[in-house]
């Protein structure tokens, strides 16, 4: 689960700075993959390639005394699962290079519906070959080639970490100047309009520090009302509660903890895609994304 919820981030076109790598890299010589270069698709070095999938949808809710006799006589029927966010699929992307190819193993998400994702950001220029593996037959063995482009203008790759200097990909040194905007990704969608405007007008930052989670502390004592929440919420929860949910300040019943609330096992997916929106914006703008995936300021218990 972890893993699919950062394949979402680390594949966009800006660079995003996280602790915790969604693929990792062998060089082992492997066969080639016959290349047709006539039907490949280009993508820029460092830029996004993404593979869109069909696959199986949740499936509802199964009462007793439907008659249908489980859970999972309904998702053979429906052609569905009874969670897509735990089916397991990776595309494994081949260099097709004459020695010493390399091949990257990238994590897929669902991406609500019948929606699979996989997103790739090829590191080096030249043919690619990619095979998907998945759980679920639907998703699984899909195939093809691309090729990677020279980068444009201005695609200096990912920035890493070099000795006590930060460094693009193509070698040319980065100097961080950056701000602080740890829950705007949770606030009002006006508000983050008018963040990415700011920005924009400036000019003055290359690097914003920004949270997954919101922040219950000194600037903020409200729910993410209008974005809503990282996870699904638990129908008859206190967070589904809409007088709970939309309170605002400190006092009862505002500072009532949550927890329980929410399905870890299932994400909110409008959630993520506008996630994804501001990570793109802030990309055309060649800020980067410093993402704080887990942090302490949480609401304390105000009462049991």
């Amino acid at each position: 689960m972890f893993s699919s919820m950062l394949a979402r981030a680390l594949a966009l076109c800006c660079p995003v700075v996280v602790t915790v790598a969604s693929f990792h890299i062998e060089t082992d010589n492997v066969p080639a993959v016959p290349v047709a270069r006539r039907r490949d698709p280009t993508v820029e070095r460092w830029g996004l390639y993404e593979l869109a999938l069909s696959g199986p949808a949740a499936a509802p809710t199964v009462s007793a005394g439907t008659g249908t006799g489980s859970a999972a006589a309904v998702s053979a029927q429906l052609g569905v699962v009874a969670n897509p966010f735990e089916v397991e699929l990776t595309a494994t992307f081949t260099e097709q290079a004459t020695t010493k190819m390399q091949q990257l193993h990238v994590a897929g998400f669902f991406d609500g519906g019948t929606s699979y994702r996989v997103r790739f950001s090829p590191p080096t220029e030249g043919d690619w070959c990619w095979q998907t593996t998945s759980s679920e037959p639907s998703l699984d063995g899909h195939h093809g080639c691309l090729q990677a482009t020279p980068p444009s203008a201005g695609n200096q790759g990912p920035v890493q970490s070099r000795g006590y200097s930060l460094i693009h990909a193509d070698g040319t040194p980065h100097y961080s100047s950056g701000t602080t905007c740890y829950q705007w990704a949770s606030k009002s969608f006006e508000m983050q309009n008018q963040t990415l405007a700011t920005l924009r007008d400036s000019g003055a930052f290359n690097k914003i520090r920004m949270t997954v989670f919101p922040k219950w502390y000194v600037y903020n004592h409200a729910n993410p009302v209008e974005t809503g929440a990282a996870f699904q919420v638990l129908p008859g929860s206190l967070a589904a509660n809409g007088t709970l949910w939309g309170c605002v300040g400190t006092g009862k019943p505002c500072s009532r903890r949550l927890e329980g609330s929410f399905d870890l096992r299932r994400f909110n997916v409008s959630f993520w895609q506008n996630y994804e929106r501001l990570l793109l914006s802030l990309g055309e703008m060649d800020i980067i994304a410093d993402i704080i995936v887990f942090h302490p300021y949480v609401l304390l218990p105000a009462f049991k």
